[in-house]
């Protein structure tokens, strides 16, 4: 067994019909994709005839320990031509914002590629080789793509741990509808009790992350109210908090489906403010919050209020230019 080139992988992904579409661009969800070969189609039924022959000498057990070790270190080869190896929080950490930014686009792509081609790859040809024995195929393909499903994740996992800062809520957002949007497929393709650790990693990934953007969300509203209140304007002009938090609650407006997801957000109709709702109303009361103790620092009365006024007005205007939330 040999590593899939790169090469091969990208030519089993969908044909770009646009000279705006780049290698780290998103494929089709519903485009059929072709399988790459793991292993010379020749080569496929002597291996089945040797599983049948490995039960009548009565070493199947060796035939299966063999496979899936050898299985398993290719296709974690694979991965690590592709850039993917086990991580920690403490790495990702210490990585620049742009290095890591692009490493969070690059670890998206490589998702999508080893669960819409490599897994299925492998469950096919284990399907092909172990045709028959289900818990032969199911244990085999469980054990070969264990540990690159748990390197592909880390890098995940590392993200979801690494310290919060309030523009990472963006790069945790991408990756959790990413990582959702794929769930479908996981659960697919990991089917079958033996799998059930694999369905369970990767499950547990998505709700890693809707966890820290929520947490990233909160530490923010938290971090507006206890900002200094000696930065204040001398003219009265918006405070450039109030323009970070207004852009902010504008970009935030781009993910309203996957917000509504993690916040649990419902329509009752009770009147009353549901999850996301409540949060955006937050983040906009810590501002309205850290502006009044802003105010009071101006010793112009007339000042203070001309301050209050620039600055609540920007924020309603911010909101207004954009799609904003259902309120």
């Amino acid at each position: 067994s040999k590593p899939v080139e790169l090469e091969q992988l990208l030519k089993c992904l969908p044909s770009r019909s646009s000279a705006k579409d780049s290698a780290e661009s998103q494929p089709n969800p519903g485009a059929v994709l072709s399988l790459p070969t793991l292993i010379d189609p020749r080569y496929v039924p002597r291996l089945s005839k040797l599983a049948q022959k490995s039960v009548q000498l009565g070493c199947h057990k060796q035939f299966v320990k063999i496979y899936r070790d050898t299985r398993s270190s290719t296709l974690e080869l694979t991965l690590k031509q592709l850039g993917v190896e086990y991580v920690t929080a403490e790495e990702v950490q210490t990585a620049q914002a742009e290095s890591r930014d692009a490493k969070i686009t690059h670890w998206i792509r490589c998702l999508q590629i080893a669960v819409k081609l490599l897994f299925p790859s492998e469950r096919a040809l284990c399907d092909q080789i172990f045709e028959g024995k289900h818990a032969w195929k199911d244990h085999c393909f469980a054990a070969a793509t264990s540990k690159s499903l748990l390197n592909l994740l880390s890098f995940g996992q590392a993200i979801s741990k690494s310290k919060t800062s309030p523009d990472k809520v963006f790069l945790l957002l991408d990756m959790f509808d990413r990582t959702l949007e794929l769930q479908s497929e996981v659960e697919a393709v990991f089917a079958g009790d033996e799998c059930a650790e694999n369905r369970k990693s990767a499950s547990t990934l998505v709700k890693c992350l809707a966890q820290a953007a929520k947490k990233t969300l909160i530490d923010f509203k938290d971090s507006i109210v206890k900002e200094s209140p000696k930065n204040t304007s001398t003219d009265g002009d918006v405070h450039p908090l109030t323009s970070y938090v207004g852009n902010y609650i504008k970009y935030l407006m781009d993910y309203q489906s996957s917000l509504k997801l993690i916040f649990q957000e419902s329509s009752n109709g009770d009147g009353t403010k549901s999850g996301l709702v409540s949060e955006i109303s937050g983040l906009i009361h810590a501002v309205e919050t850290n502006l009044d103790v802003k105010a009071k620092q101006y010793k112009d009365h007339a000042l203070g209020i001309l301050f209050l006024m620039n600055n609540i007005n920007y924020i309603v205007r911010s909101i207004r230019r954009s799609q904003g939330f259902s309120w």
